[in-house]
């Protein structure tokens, strides 16, 4: 559902390595979100839900378990980060409470060795990133 490596906020990490929520229905996996802790913050790396389930509620319950634990944690702030092309999961975060704090002009370029193309056929040039305080 997800693995490798992400880079994200100019830090690259390792999935399998971070701590991680998941979401079932029965014995099924249908979503995971791995994310790091910080001095100051969480930094949600990778959210995955399945098509299927995608719209149903897991991704949110997902972001509202992190959030909990950050709270629980006394960390005052959640970070994600995002590309330019996916309009979805920008929609997802800014429902939840997210704010876009940052774009990061051609950061994909850069780490892609050149332009890719994304959803709806929009190339992929930006990492936009948001925050949702706690």
């Amino acid at each position: 559902m997800g693995g490798g490596e992400v880079e994200s906020f100019e830090r690259n990490y390792l999935i399998r390595k971070l701590s991680a929520f998941v979401a079932c229905a029965g014995d099924t996996v249908v979503g995971a979100l791995s994310y790091s802790e910080e001095p100051e913050r969480v930094v949600m790396v990778m959210i995955n839900v399945l098509p299927h389930w995608q719209g149903v509620g897991a991704g949110r319950a997902l972001v509202e378990s992190l959030t909990a634990e950050a709270k629980r944690k006394g960390i005052a702030r959640l970070v994600v980060a995002t590309t330019n092309d996916d309009i979805p999961v920008l929609t997802f975060y800014q429902r939840l409470g997210f704010r876009i704090t940052g774009i990061k002009i051609d950061e994909v370029i850069r780490h892609h060795g050149g332009e890719i193309t994304g959803f709806s056929g929009i190339p992929i040039c930006d990492e936009i990133q948001l925050a949702l305080a706690l």
